[in-house]
């Protein structure tokens, strides 16, 4: 066994005593994760929750990292170029804590693997690509009939939104779907109900047209928004207290103008 092994997890997670309960803590360290996509917000999520003392994480994603990821991806290293991503996080996250289980796939999550991946998961972080619309329906599709709670964040510029979906609340579709179809511009209204200056109506259109989200983004949302996203999972799966915003409700962080605040949808 090597000498890294050898840590245990009282030691390794002794000041989480005080803010959590021995109780809590147990729950921590019982926890299986799920999360779906290991790019600037999953890799940020994994970390804090491996930091937290999970006991259990498992991470799918098939991209491999790419020069233009390291300005703000965790594990994205000019050594990482070209590597796969859920497997670069999982060997950051043994690092961390060498008593943790980590599942890492190197594939896309699909309806094929999606109920091996998330068999006996206690709650999933949603961090597919905001675009990737019928991937995200398969997680949540899963969670509803499994009855877990989902946890995700957008960030845009300067700014990000946090939310979670109650598996016996408003379904994703409901919030996705007008008429049954999906509406990119209505998507992109529910999730960002506020938009920094940058996110111009051109770029808006751009976006639409092209189905992809390219703008500029930089090292401080992502890890803040996972901070926000672990916190409403502590608040809600740990602590068992009602998180700030449940769909469609949205929280939103304005970093430049320096406010937080709940946004209720209908």
């Amino acid at each position: 066994m090597n000498k890294e092994n050898n840590f245990l997890y009282e030691d390794i997670f002794s000041r989480n005593i005080g803010i959590f309960s021995y109780e809590e803590i147990k729950k921590i360290k019982a926890l299986k994760v799920g999360i779906v996509g290991a790019g600037a917000l999953g890799g940020s999520t994994a970390t804090m929750l491996a930091r937290l003392g999970v006991g259990e994480i498992r991470i799918i994603d098939p991209e491999d990292f790419e020069i233009s990821n390291i300005n703000r991806q965790f594990c994205a290293y000019v050594d990482t170029v070209g590597k796969n991503k859920a497997q670069m996080v999982k060997k950051e996250l043994i690092r961390i804590n060498p008593n943790i289980k980590v599942v890492a796939l190197s594939e896309g999550i699909s309806n094929s693997n999606v109920d091996e991946f998330l068999l006996n998961i206690d709650v999933i972080i949603d961090a597919i690509e905001f675009f990737e619309i019928e991937k995200e329906k398969i997680i949540y599709t899963y969670a509803r009939n499994n009855r877990i709670w989902v946890f995700t964040a957008q960030a845009v510029n300067n700014l990000f939104t946090v939310t979670c979906f109650d598996p016996s609340g408003k379904s994703f579709e409901e919030i996705i779907l007008d008429d049954g179809k999906i509406n990119l511009r209505s998507i992109i209204d529910k999730f960002f109900p506020v938009l920094p200056k940058e996110a111009t109506k051109k770029l808006i259109n751009e976006v639409i047209d092209k189905k992809e989200l390219h703008i500029s983004s930089y090292s401080v949302p992502a890890p803040l928004g996972a901070s926000f996203v672990v916190n409403e999972l502590i608040k809600k799966i740990i602590k068992e207290q009602r998180p700030s915003a449940i769909a469609p409700d949205i929280l939103v962080v304005d970093m430049e103008n320096l406010y937080i605040k709940t946004i209720s949808k209908k």
